[in-house]
């Protein structure tokens, strides 16, 4: 993975400041060129890859130590300590489970949960009459304190008529509807789209403005075909990716 680069390169790089060597280095792990738990390269490798002074690489290391990419051992060296987490879109499970069973310690902040007027779309998809409200809901959802999507939701009043934020807060949504409205989850469908997050967003999940995400729309139906939930999500891509299988379709010879 680190390669000798000839005289020319080297001096071309002799300028790179700290951070934009750590960037670097972040941007391999996320790209899984250093798995978690692998032994990242030492100072001295780094040292002689970028061109620059052991005090240069050591500062872009603290710089991924800060991040929780890595954790630095004494007597055994670097190690990578990537957090990206790989969502499977087969099932729907609620984000404190999906969370648990990643070994991450899940948090949830209420934001808001106030009953407005519906707009058209929500109307349509909840059965609405012109003057019905819906109830929206916002969270940031947290994995290990880091702040990582910010989901904002709208749902049919009766659903969440009752529904205090110290409710949801630490809980999950599906948990209360089931054990208070005995819903059972049925399907969800699901959009993906690239976005930029606002001012407004980006202090929330603790990114500049105008840094890419995953913007996700879902639509969620109980057991029984009835909707119960639109909502949208802003995804921090530096803490998820999304995996998907796919098979050959059948081909006429």
């Amino acid at each position: 993975m680190i390669q000798r680069r000839d005289k020319r390169t080297r001096r071309k790089r002799l300028g790179i400041l700290y951070r934009q060597i750590a960037q670097e280095l972040k941007a391999d792990i996320e790209s899984g060129v250093y798995p978690d738990g692998a032994h990242f390269p030492s100072e001295s490798t780094l040292q002689e890859y970028f061109g620059v002074s052991r005090v240069t690489i050591r500062a872009a290391l603290a710089v991924l130590q800060k991040d929780g990419l890595i954790e630095r051992r004494r007597g055994s060296g670097t190690v990578v300590r990537s957090h990206i987490h790989y969502k499977v879109l087969h099932n729907i499970v609620d984000f404190h489970r999906e969370a648990q069973m990643m070994g991450c310690k899940p948090s949830s902040k209420v934001l808001s949960i106030v009953t407005r007027k519906s707009r058209i779309r929500e109307r349509i998809v909840f059965d609405l009459g012109p003057h019905d409200p819906v109830i929206e809901l916002r969270r940031l959802r947290f994995l290990d304190g880091v702040p990582v999507v910010l989901q904002t939701s709208s749902h049919p009043c009766h659903l969440l008529e009752e529904a205090r934020p110290r409710d949801l807060r630490n809980r999950s949504l599906y948990e209360y509807l089931r054990r208070k409205k005995g819903v059972i989850l049925g399907e969800a469908e699901q959009i993906i789209e690239p976005y930029a997050v606002n001012r407004q967003e980006g202090e929330l999940l603790q990114i500049p403005s105008g840094t890419a995400v995953m913007k996700a729309h879902r639509l969620t139906r109980d057991s029984k075909g009835h909707p119960l939930e639109l909502a949208t999500n802003l995804i921090r891509g530096d803490y998820y990716k999304y995996f998907f299988k796919l098979r050959a379709s059948e081909v006429d010879e």
